[in-house]
Formats: structure tokens, sequence, C-alpha cells
């Protein structure tokens, strides 16, 4: 991890390499071993700790590096082990989180990690008691510095980019203090950036859409709507079941769109619609209909 600055009258170059090797040790050095480079315009960060914690001084969080990791490791982690990346937040907010491994198969405590000003502090309760991080802080620095979805809650360059992304929607892109407005939310194992003030909306085309179907009364169609049935008056003609007498009665029906009849048919009283009728041959047709509506005292036609 490298920190800030400190003015020195002369150049100094500290080279740390670390042998890269596999879980199977092996006494070949790798061809391309890890370094940490500290010139006169970095500072090494200063290490302190205590019963509980292990502290980093004078840090930068944004350039963790794999070489920080295993130069302060009581062991060489084993990335390439099952669920080493599995590691799950059991509470995490900006800059500090509690940690487990549950689905490890072994037992994980908890490790809780804190950064502020500078200052990084991991915690164990496996009580280690070493001036190193143990198996369990290194894991999850690892997940940590490798992970988009646990650094972002740490690393103030990179949660600040994926602000960013989300501001342009709300206007607040070029707010110094992104933090301010926007926050982190955790939740089924995947992280959000929300806006502080919840009333806050986005200026998108999905969200202005929305808003006027909220806000606009719905807009009227003009004509016949498509689903609304045709209909027509139709006569039926028929003989009465015992009497064999002619009846005769006007009916209202749907047709379909190639003027086919459909069930049901609706039944007219002629008489009502010869009330509504100032039509001369209306009053006829109507009054004929009913006329032979109710003919069962008259002779039947032979």
């Amino acid at each position: 991890m490298h920190c800030k600055a400190n003015d020195f009258h002369f150049s100094i170059c500290l080279v740390i390499f670390f042998v890269h090797y596999s879980p199977k040790f092996s006494s070949t050095p790798h061809p391309n071993p890890r370094c940490l480079i500290f010139t006169p315009r970095m500072a090494a960060p200063v290490l302190t700790y205590n019963e509980t914690e292990i502290i980093f001084e004078n840090c930068s969080f944004s350039n963790l590096t794999h070489g920080f990791i295993l130069a302060n490791s009581a062991a060489m982690p084993d990335t390439s082990a099952d669920r080493f990346f599995s590691v799950q937040p059991e509470m995490i907010e900006l800059n500090a989180g509690t940690f487990s491994n549950p689905g490890g198969g072994l037992v994980f405590p908890p490790v809780w990690v804190r950064y502020s000003k500078a200052t990084l502090a991991l915690g164990c309760s496996c009580n280690y008691g070493k001036q190193k991080l143990c198996d369990h802080e290194a894991q999850v620095l690892y997940n940590i510095m490798e992970r988009p979805d646990l650094r972002i809650f740490f690393d103030d360059r990179l949660r600040h980019q994926s602000i960013d992304n989300i501001a342009q929607h709300y206007g607040l892109e070029n707010e110094s203090n992104p933090d301010a407005h926007f926050e982190l939310v955790w939740a089924n194992r995947l992280v959000s950036i929300t806006p502080r003030i919840k009333s806050l909306q986005p200026v998108n085309s999905a969200a202005l859409q929305q808003l006027a179907k909220e806000l606009l009364p719905p807009v009227k169609t003009f004509g016949q709507p498509q689903n609304v049935a045709v209909t027509s008056n139709i006569l039926v003609l028929s003989e009465h079941k015992y009497y064999k007498h002619l009846q005769v009665g006007l009916y209202e029906a749907a047709t379909t769109s190639g003027g086919k009849l459909k069930n049901p048919l609706k039944a007219l009283d002629p008489q009502e619609l010869a009330w509504q009728s100032n039509l001369v041959n209306e009053l006829k047709f109507y009054t004929g209909i009913a006329a032979f509506a109710n003919n069962h005292n008259k002779t039947p036609i032979a």
C-alpha cells in the first residue's frame, strides 16, 4: 500500500521482493517476483498494533496491492483454495465492516475492518496475537481488494467514479463531495447506489415517462373502440310449438365482421319501440309485429 509523499534531500529507492510460489512449496524463485518500490515521493506505512488490532497509518486504500498483503501476512494466503473469495459482510457501511465466510467449511471468526483518515485497522477474534495479519484478516483484505462490490465501501476513488455515473441522471455529477448526496446500500449480496434524499428524481427518458404517466391524465381515444361489438335488429319468424300459429319477433343480435349472427339474441318489445318513434312507417311496422306476438286465439294458417 503506497502512502503520502515525504520530502527528502537525497534519493532512496528501496525494493522489496516477494517470492511467488504455489501451495506446494518450491525453492525456485519466481522469474517475475512481486515487489514494492518506495521512492522519495512515497513513504512506507507506519505499522502499529495492540491486543486486538493491527493498524497501518499514513496509507491510501486506493493503492492496496498484493505485495502489501503478502509482506504483512503471517502465512502465504492460498488464493486458489475453494471459496477463498466467498467472504461476505455481516455488516458493512462506509469505511467499516465485519466479515465472515460461513460457506467455507471451516471455522471463520468475524473480522472487522475500519478505514479512516489514512488509517487502516483490522481485527480478528481468533486472537492470533502477533505483529502480522492472521489468515482470516489476510483473506478478508484480499477479498476487499479484488471484489469491486466490497472495495467500493473503502476506496474513495472507485466509489466516487461509480457515483458519478449515477449522479449524471440527477444533475449532480460535478459535486465536490458525492458521498454527501449518495449512499451505498448492501442487500441480498449486492451493492447499489441510491440518493440520500429519497424524493430526488432522476432526469432521464425512463423517469420522465414514468412521471408523465403518474401526473398526466390518460389519453382519450376517439372513435369506436375495436372491442365494441356491432349489433343489428333482426326479424324472426317462427311457428308456435303447440298451436302451430305464426309468431313474429323482433330481436337484437351481435354480428361478426363477416355479418354472421352471434348468440345470444336479445328480445325487443315492439310496443316500446313504437312509443319511441314518430315515423308513420315505423309505427305501422312495430304495431304489425306486436299483433303477431300473441297470436294464440286466431285460426292457424293452413
